[in-house]
């Protein structure tokens, strides 16, 4: 059963980036973001691009709130 639920997640994963704007993909090869943190949350594309301006405008401070951003994605979907 928990094998059932990793092909599934893992196949949601991989249609979820599939389906991802080039500037959430940018996004997350520019700040190595862990590809188990995108599970399928389609949420990620607007918080990415909204965390992505931070990160321009303050690398430091974008990228604590870039994760941060994630960790709420992670809260709420559980």
């Amino acid at each position: 059963e928990e094998a059932l639920s990793l092909a599934a997640s893992q196949e949601a994963a991989e249609r979820f980036w599939e389906e991802a704007s080039e500037e959430c993909k940018q996004c997350v090869y520019d700040n190595n973001i862990p590809f188990k943190f995108m599970m399928a949350w389609n949420e990620f594309r607007s918080c990415c691009s909204e965390c992505q301006r931070r990160l321009l405008d303050n690398p430091v401070l974008g990228f604590l709130q870039l994760i941060g951003c994630i960790y709420q994605l992670i809260v709420t979907a559980a």
